[in-house]
């Protein structure tokens, strides 16, 4: 599964074998920003990815999907923060997010 992030704060899964789009999943009403950065959890059943900067502050908003469903699980906003990179810990419970300065925050 390939996992593509628009410029619109959506997020479209396809399957690599044929480039089937599997879900085209709209952002929430409360995303602002294109998004950044998308990993998958573990076993790919979940995709997560951080949405941002809003236009307005320098405030991201991390999502969780399901990928099967094709729905959102879980959106946390996060304040004072410019995300360029995202990775997950090896269990995918631990997501770690960087900055332009190469802060780190987990």
């Amino acid at each position: 599964t390939l996992a593509c992030g628009l410029s619109d704060g959506s997020v479209r899964l396809f399957r690599t074998a044929d480039w089937k789009l599997l879900h085209d999943m709209a952002p929430p009403r409360s995303a602002a920003g294109p998004i950044h950065n998308l990993a998958f959890r573990p076993g790919g059943d979940e995709l997560v990815g951080s949405t941002g900067p809003d236009p307005s502050s320098s405030d991201i908003l991390l999502r969780v999907w399901d990928t099967r469903r094709g729905t959102q699980k879980w959106s946390h906003w996060i304040s004072g923060w410019s995300s360029m990179g995202l990775a997950l810990a090896p269990d995918g419970r631990v997501a770690a997010t960087v900055d332009w300065k190469g802060t780190v925050r987990i």
